[in-house]
């Protein structure tokens, strides 16, 4: 079932083509409706009166844009109009910028000269731009930074050059950039003045990757929230090279030579989501990583990191990250896989998040697949980059541990006999209690009609998938204070057959896994420990108010795939303080889960019948990164003004439901989908109120496929809103 779900997914991907971004440029090419050009007889009766001064030889030009690129020009035109606001010059053969070739042009905002042999800008070529926004001036031949680059400057991009230093005087003045793009340029270390990049007081993107640069460069702006400087020479990060980025969001540091990571280095950069150090020389997981409350990638993978601890990652007992991780990656060390403890993994939203397992030639009893996960994507960098194909390690125990500690088996074929040596003399003889592992007690996939008798000293039971109808008094009697995670997926329990004295008893459970069974109600252990509980496929259609009142440290609930009502529901989860994760999708509810609490990062309500969003409803959860309404049956009259605009807000997924407009959203937000709705126009209002080089939309992803629009709908300013916009898909 999951391989159709995956591969009909797959192919509505395939259905939507991309819309590759490439600023407004090709929209302004296009005759606008009510632009006043006039075609037809009466233009050629006033030969004597053009619209606008004449366009260069052969160039094209369309209201403010002139494009003259790969025309083969050795020279930047000389009648270029006055009031030109894009001129396009790139893949063209010109070799020099002289101080007069853009005099006149005051009111330019985009220069592009992308592909040239520029080796000289004379250094006043660039002084009369005043309102010049966005200077490209990649893949030329320049040997030093353009001087007098003009203060309105918002975006820089000049990699591939020949450039050897950057001096203080380079971006003396440009307080205005957000974007800055150095990389594969011949750069090194001592090359970089002190405080060169002082005055860049709003700069958000920094990349300088593919240069001979060994420490990362010092004095950065505390404005930035991306640092690219992948495929360097760096050998180490020091705790104060990163000192004040209290905003940095995402730091790539692949293809380095790096061996250690300073203590401390992570705690300068609080608000850290993304770390990149695959493909370097470290021996451990760098510290910090589980005292950090945000970061939530990790890419640690081909480096020589020979242990992985049980604390490396997570924050330990019951404490508890503010955003769980949602992707890690270590495949490709010399990790004894089987030897990392199942707790290890235990602040991860779900297993397929985590890459494991090492390359092997011929690997001894898997065939040689491609393993596909959801990932942000990785930035690749200018130098070759080997393809990377991965082999599982056969390793069934360490693949049950970590299906167990994210709670997920029907991938897995394990089985523990054939790996885990002698059990324990007190074990049931259906199950294997390792002595190797002597707190857990497998009795997974055996036929079992019963829950055997659990012996003293086991805090980790196994029993999914197997044929359980019935758990009989007494079973528990032996670790009803001991027991900390029970496993029952993928069995025939009801709850009728659920004797008093057995789960009720439990008084220090952790986990519970209930899935793929018959309840008609939750089961929940008096347990104040329990943290995870997974319900999921059952056919539960009431959950009585008070059943989590005193479960405190409750941080994850699955709901999924039941028959709740938003009745059944209204008080179920008051009293759950410090519950992140939360998932009623494929229920029947009419209305969002009432009674949340504040405390919530994911809500997930697909799949229901649900039209409308209470005003004020978001407000509440001041802490909600993650929302997924899709597939239900939302309308524009349902969705109050402004109610999706709050900060918090990384993800918003409202595809497949009966919105005809946009709704407004906070310009923070990064993920929106509204694929498979009836949306018949794109109104730039809905992502940006206010459009300054501070304030723009965040948005990196935006999916509008199956509406009613198309790339022509977009205003030809749009990307002045939308500027980080990686990707906007249509039909």
């Amino acid at each position: 079932m999951r391989s159709a779900c995956l591969s009909l997914l797959l192919v509505t991907a395939c259905w939507a083509l991309p819309f590759h971004q490439s600023g407004f440029l090709d929209f302004m090419m296009e005759d606008e409706a009510g632009s006043g050009v006039v075609e037809g007889p009466e233009v050629r009766s006033f030969p004597a009166m053009p619209v606008r001064p004449m366009c260069p030889f052969r160039c094209q030009c369309h209201l403010r844009v002139i494009q003259c690129s790969d025309l083969g020009l050795t020279t930047v035109p000389e009648d270029i109009p006055d009031d030109t606001t894009l001129l396009d010059l790139q893949n063209n053969k010109i070799t020099e910028i002289k101080e007069n070739d853009f005099k006149n042009l005051k009111g330019l905002h985009a220069l592009i000269l992308v592909n040239n042999k520029i080796t000289i800008i004379h250094a006043k070529a660039l002084s009369p731009l005043t309102k010049l926004q966005r200077l490209y001036l990649s893949k030329n031949m320049l040997k030093d930074m353009p001087a007098n680059m003009p203060k309105s400057l918002q975006e820089l991009r000049i990699h591939e050059n020949e450039i050897t230093k950057i001096k203080k005087a380079s971006f003396q003045g440009l307080s205005h950039v957000i974007v800055m793009e150095l990389g594969s340029n011949p750069l090194r270390s001592a090359g970089i003045e002190a405080s060169a990049f002082a005055d860049l007081k709003r700069v958000s993107y920094i990349r300088i990757a593919d240069t001979n640069i060994t420490d990362i460069p010092k004095g950065l702006p505390s404005s930035l929230s991306e640092l690219h400087l992948d495929g360097n020479k760096i050998s180490k990060v020091t705790a104060g090279t990163l000192k004040g980025l209290k905003n940095l969001a995402k730091l790539g540091l692949s293809y380095n030579e790096i061996s250690s990571v300073e203590n401390g280095t992570l705690a300068n950069v609080p608000h850290l989501r993304e770390l990149h150090l695959d493909n370097n020389a470290l021996i451990s997981v760098p510290t910090g990583l589980s005292d950090h409350k945000y970061i939530q990638v990790v890419y640690l993978h081909a480096n020589k990191i020979a242990a992985v601890g049980t604390e490396d990652f997570c924050p330990p007992g019951l404490n508890h990250k503010k955003a769980m991780y949602s992707g890690i990656s270590l495949f490709s060390n010399p990790v004894p896989y089987w030897e990392v403890q199942p707790i290890t993994f235990r602040c991860v939203f779900d297993r397929s998040a985590i890459q494991l397992g090492n390359y092997r030639k011929k690997p001894p009893v898997f065939k040689h697949h491609t393993v596909l996960t959801y990932w942000p994507s990785t930035p690749r960098t200018r130098r070759e980059r080997t393809t990377e194909v991965m082999f599982p390690l056969h390793a069934p125990l360490f693949a049950v541990l970590v299906s167990v500690a994210l709670c997920q088996y029907e991938d897995y074929d394990y089985q523990p006999a054939s790996m885990l040596g002698p059990s324990g003399p007190n074990c049931d003889r259906e199950c294997d209690c390792p002595i190797n592992f002597p707190t857990a007690m497998y009795c997974d996939s055996r036929k079992l009609k019963f829950v055997p008798m659990v012996p003293t000293g086991i805090k980790y039971l196994y029993l999914q998938n197997n044929q359980i109808e019935e758990i009989k008094a007494g079973v528990f009697d032996n670790v009803t204070d001991g027991l900390r995670w029970l496993v029952l997926d993928n069995n025939q329990i009801t709850n009728a057959k659920i004797a008093k004295g057995t789960i009720d008893k439990l008084t220090a459970l952790e986990k519970l896994f209930f899935s793929n069974n018959n309840l008609t109600e939750p089961v929940i252990p008096p347990s104040k420990s329990l943290d995870e509980l997974k319900l999921m496929h059952n056919k539960i259609s009431k959950f009585p108010s008070g059943l989590l009142a005193d479960k405190e440290n409750l941080t994850s609930v699955n709901l999924q795939h039941n028959k709740l009502s938003s009745d059944a529901i209204g008080g179920a989860f008051k009293g759950s303080k410090k519950l992140l994760s939360l998932d009623v999708s494929h229920n029947k509810l009419k209305k969002m889960p009432a009674g949340v609490p504040s405390s919530l990062e994911i809500l997930y309500a697909d799949y229901n019948d649900i039209d409308s969003v209470g005003a004020g409803y978001l407000s509440k959860l001041s802490s909600l990164q993650y929302l997924r309404i899709s597939h239900n049956k939302l309308v524009d009259s349902g969705l109050p003004a402004g109610v999706f605009n709050v900060t918090s807000l990384v993800e918003l997924d409202l595809s497949f439901n009966k919105l005809q407009s946009i709704p407004e959203i906070n310009e923070q937000l990064e993920q929106l989908y509204l694929q498979a709705n009836e949306i018949n126009k794109f109104e730039l209002t809905s992502f940006c109120k206010l459009i300054t080089p501070v304030n723009f939309s965040h948005l990196k992803h935006l999916r509008l496929d199956a509406n009613q629009i198309t790339p022509a709908s977009m205003p030809y300013d749009y990307s002045t809103c939308l500027r980080q916009a990686s990707d906007i898909m249509f039909e």
